[in-house]
């Protein structure tokens, strides 16, 4: 791969790219194979720390059964008669494993979000405010801008308490709870613009439809994109992930 497609690719994910560029590198995706395969390395590369710290977790808790189950202590094994009898503590445990183990192989190889990450792009907010709103919209804007939706979504709360009525601002925090894998709270959040008539009613609909692609629910997903109607924002865009989605 030629090195202005890795650095288009380092843009890509570090969101530096301006809309119609990400919809330029979406679409080279769906005709260029030898790109496609390294865009999906590069996702898969962002997405693996969040599914790591799952995974481990998982291990921690096969291995703490594994312990209990094969480490019973001799004492406890009934002695050997001339009926068959059913030793149930050991039998229970080793049912308990089977179950987790079925648990494990359901949470290894379900889908990820995938196309969540592959829809879900924005522009850094601009808020212009001033008095006591400025320090918390300047920090939410650099926090988001580096992505750290943790701090970014702490100065948009402070925001606004102050501006309780600033839809961009809200917006952004619905935004900001999607990256920190919230869907439920961020749909909260976006509802009430979603139910608006404002200029950014079409976003809050996009991204509200995004939210249930990371709880792998694909037709709430599709039903919730036909909200947005020609000439919306990002209705071109729905349309395609609706095709993906049946």
């Amino acid at each position: 791969m030629e090195e202005k497609d890795i650095q288009l690719l380092d843009d890509f994910f570090n969101d530096l790219l301006k809309e119609e560029e990400r919809q330029a590198v979406l679409d080279r995706v769906e005709s260029d194979p030898a790109f496609a395969a390294e865009f999906e390395l590069r996702r898969d590369m962002s997405d693996w720390p969040r599914r790591e710290t799952a995974r481990k977790a998982l291990r921690e808790n096969l291995e703490a059964i594994g312990a209990a189950f094969f480490d019973e202590p001799a004492e406890e094994q009934a002695p050997p008669v001339m009926k068959a009898q059913v030793n149930w503590r050991r039998w229970m445990l080793a049912a308990a494993a089977v179950m987790l183990l079925g648990v494990a192989v359901w949470f290894v190889s379900r889908p990820e979000p995938s196309l969540y990450r592959q829809y879900a792009h924005y522009a850094p907010p601009n808020f212009t405010e001033r008095g006591d709103a400025e320090e918390a919209a300047a920090a939410a804007e650099n926090a988001f801008k580096a992505g750290r939706f943790a701090e970014s979504l702490s100065a948009l709360d402070r925001l606004l308490t102050v501006q309780p009525d600033n839809l961009t601002a809200a917006l952004y925090k619905g935004i900001c709870l999607l990256e920190l894998d919230r869907p439920v709270e961020a749909r909260g959040v976006l509802e009430p613009i979603v139910r608006g008539r404002s200029a950014l009613r079409a976003d809050a609909v996009w991204y509200s439809a995004l939210s249930y692609l990371l709880e792998n629910k694909p037709d709430v997903c599709r039903n919730a994109l036909l909200a947005l109607q020609p000439g919306d924002d990002h209705y071109e865009e729905a349309q395609q992930l609706v095709q993906q989605l049946k």
